[in-house]
C-alpha cells in the first residue's frame, strides 16, 4: 500500500467535513446559552405573562358559555349540553388558577413585593370568577325564559363589551402602553338597566331575577376596573 493509500485510511477524506459540522454545531449551541444567560432576568416575567393571558383567556371563554346559556333560545331544550359545556370551561379556568398558583410557589425567591402583588393578582381574577357565575344564575332563577327575548339585544351588547374587555386585558399582559377602556362595558351595563326600569320592571313577572342580575355586571365592573390597576402596577415593578 501507497503512503498516500495509508495516510487516507488514517485519515479518512470526510472527516474535515465532519469537524465543520461539529465545529458549527457546537457555535451555535454557545450562541443559544449566550442568548438564554444575557435574558435569563426575563424569563420569569415571560412566564408569568403567559400564564396571566391563559386565565384571562380561560375566564372570557367562561363568560361566552355562560352568555350563550341567556342568548341561545334553544337552551331550554338543550339543557345538558349547555351546561356540560359550561361545566368544561369552569374545570379550564380552575386549572388555569392551579397553575398560576404554581408558578407563584416557584417563584418565592422573588422579592416579597412581586409576591404579595401577583397573590392579589390571583385573587382578583377569582373575585372575577365568582362574579360570573354569579351572573350565570339567572338561567336558574327564571322560570319563564321567554323574558329574555325583551332584552336579548342588551344582554348580547354586555357579552360584545366582555369580549373586547379581556381581549384588551390580555394585551396588557403583553405591553405596558395598552388602554383598556371599561367605559365600553359601564355603557352597556346601563342600557340593560334602563331596559329593566323601561321594560323589564313592568312586563315581566319576575324583575327581581333582571335586578340581581344587573347588580352582579356592576359588581364585576367594577372588579375589572380593580384588575385593570393591578396589572399596571404589575408593569411598573417588572412582574410582566
Amino acid at each position: 500500500m501507497s503512503r498516500l493509500g495509508i495516510a487516507d485510511t488514517i485519515f479518512p477524506a470526510n472527516i474535515f467535513a465532519n469537524l465543520d459540522c461539529v465545529m458549527l454545531i457546537f457555535i451555535g449551541t454557545m450562541a443559544l446559552l449566550l442568548w438564554q444567560v444575557l435574558l435569563y432576568w426575563r424569563f420569569p416575567q415571560h412566564k408569568m405573562q403567559k400564564i396571566f393571558i391563559i386565565t384571562l383567556r380561560a375566564l372570557q371563554e367562561l363568560s361566552e358559555e355562560i352568555f350563550s346559556c341567556l342568548l341561545q333560545t334553544d337552551y331550554p331544550q338543550q339543557i345538558y349540553l349547555y351546561e356540560r359545556r359550561l361545566h368544561l370551561q369552569k374545570n379550564k379556568v380552575i386549572a388555569a388558577f392551579a397553575q398560576l398558583s404554581r408558578v407563584l410557589l416557584c417563584r418565592s425567591n422573588q422579592p416579597e413585593a412581586k409576591q404579595q402583588l401577583a397573590q392579589i393578582i390571583l385573587l382578583q381574577c377569582n373575585k372575577l370568577y365568582d362574579l360570573l357565575l354569579d351572573c350565570a344564575q339567572l338561567r336558574w332563577r327564571l322560570t319563564d325564559y321567554t323574558a329574555l327575548g325583551l332584552c336579548s339585544v342588551e344582554i348580547s351588547g354586555v357579552l360584545n363589551a366582555l369580549i373586547v374587555l379581556f381581549s384588551s386585558l390580555k394585551k396588557s399582559c403583553l405591553s405596558a402602553e395598552q388602554v383598556v377602556d371599561i367605559n365600553i362595558l359601564e355603557q352597556k351595563i346601563n342600557q340593560l338597566e334602563e331596559n329593566y326600569q323601561q321594560v323589564l320592571q313592568v312586563t315581566t313577572p319576575e324583575p327581581l331575577v333582571f335586578l340581581l342580575f344587573i347588580f352582579s355586571l356592576k359588581d364585576f365592573s367594577r372588579e375589572a376596573n380593580a384588575l385593570i390597576d393591578l396589572l399596571r402596577e404589575a408593569w411598573e415593578i417588572n412582574l410582566i
